[in-house]
């Protein structure tokens, strides 16, 4: 059995039809994918996943090698944070820890449901974030609202690249 290879970005554009984000297949791979069938399912994290040639593909991936003709180096980063908008100006090819710094929404095991911020002694809140790999504290204040402000404003001014 031989490895599977990623498709060459210039088959991508016969098989496929763009419309506004979203791509189309022009061919018919299999009985069960008829031509105009849109590409893939949503996955529970709201990026669309399918496959070509039996190789899963994110569907931000492939509307990328669409458009430019070369798979994308690094991570697909969807500006607005919608990763269901796969509109080629909503999209840019990042390194890893870029996409990481737009988080838009905290973990789910967050205690204050704000990216950065944790609860202090005293009902106060603090606020941290990473720069260059360290972590900067960036103060205890008396509000969650306060705290975020001031972690936005450190984000905005100190990361490359921030859509925030």
């Amino acid at each position: 059995m031989t490895p599977k290879t990623i498709i060459d970005p210039r088959e991508v554009r016969a098989m496929f039809d763009y419309r506004d984000g979203t791509l189309y297949r022009t061919d018919s791979p299999g009985r069960n994918t008829p031509a105009g069938t849109r590409f893939g399912c949503t996955d529970a994290n709201g990026y669309r996943r399918g496959s070509i040639q039996r190789r899963a593909y994110l569907e931000q991936r492939v509307v990328w090698a669409w458009h430019y003709g070369v798979w994308p180096r690094h991570e697909i980063d969807h500006i607005d944070g919608n990763p269901g908008n796969n509109r080629i100006e909503n999209l840019r090819d990042v390194p890893k820890s870029t996409n990481q710094q737009n988080r838009h929404g905290a973990r789910v095991d967050s205690r204050t449901g704000v990216v950065g911020v944790m609860p202090r002694r005293g009902g106060k809140f603090g606020a941290k974030a990473r720069l260059g790999g360290e972590c900067v504290w960036l103060g205890t204040f008396d509000t969650v609202e306060e705290a975020e402000a001031v972690r936005l404003a450190f984000v905005r001014a100190n990361y490359e690249g921030n859509t925030l």
